[in-house]
C-alpha cells in the first residue's frame, strides 16, 4: 500500500496521468495495411505467411461491407491515421476499398504457394492482441462493433478451414 501511495504521488504518474490519452498510446493504422505488409515481407523473405491468411482474409471481407456500409461516416467523420483525420469522399472510398480489399489481398493469394495450416491458438492471440492495439474508435468511425463481431468470426473460421 505504501509502495502504491508513493507511485501514485510522483510527479512522472501526475502529468501522464494529465497529459497522456489512451488513444495516443494506440496504433492509428489500418489493420489491412498491417496485414498487407506482413504478408508481402512473408512472400519476399520466402517465410510461411499461413498465419497471417485468415487475417488477410478476414480484412478483405469485412474491410470491402465496413466501407461500403460507413461510407457516408469515412466521408463526413473522417478516419484518423498518426494522428491526421482523412475524410474519404466517395470515389476515393470506391477506389481504396477495392484496391485494398480485392486486388492487393487477391495478388498475395495468388502469389501464395502452399501456405501451410496456421495455428489457431497463434491466430486467436494475434486477433486479441491487433484489437487491443488498434485504435478502432479513431481509425474506424461509425458503428465499428459489428465489423469487429464479423472480423473475429472470420477469422477463427477462416483459420480453422485452411
Amino acid at each position: 500500500m505504501g509502495l502504491f501511495a508513493e507511485f501514485k504521488n510522483d510527479e512522472a504518474f501526475k502529468f501522464a496521468k494529465e497529459n497522456v490519452k489512451v488513444s495516443q498510446m494506440l496504433l492509428q493504422l489500418p489493420a489491412t495495411w498491417i496485414v498487407i505488409f506482413l504478408c508481402v515481407l512473408g512472400l519476399v523473405s520466402s517465410r510461411p505467411v499461413a498465419t497471417f491468411i485468415p487475417f488477410l482474409i478476414a480484412n478483405s471481407v469485412t474491410g470491402f461491407f465496413y466501407m461500403i456500409s460507413e461510407a457516408s461516416a469515412l466521408e463526413h467523420k473522417g478516419s484518423k491515421l498518426f494522428g491526421t483525420t482523412y475524410k474519404l469522399g466517395r470515389c476515393r472510398n470506391i477506389l481504396a476499398n477495392i484496391a485494398s480489399h480485392v486486388v492487393v489481398p487477391g495478388l498475395i493469394l495468388r502469389y501464395t504457394k502452399g501456405p501451410g495450416k496456421p495455428n489457431i491458438m497463434v491466430v486467436l492471440v494475434l486477433e486479441l492482441l491487433g484489437l487491443g492495439v488498434l485504435d478502432i474508435k479513431n481509425v474506424y468511425p461509425g458503428n465499428i462493433h459489428v465489423y469487429v463481431c464479423l472480423h473475429v468470426l472470420c477469422v477463427l473460421s477462416t483459420a480453422s478451414m485452411i
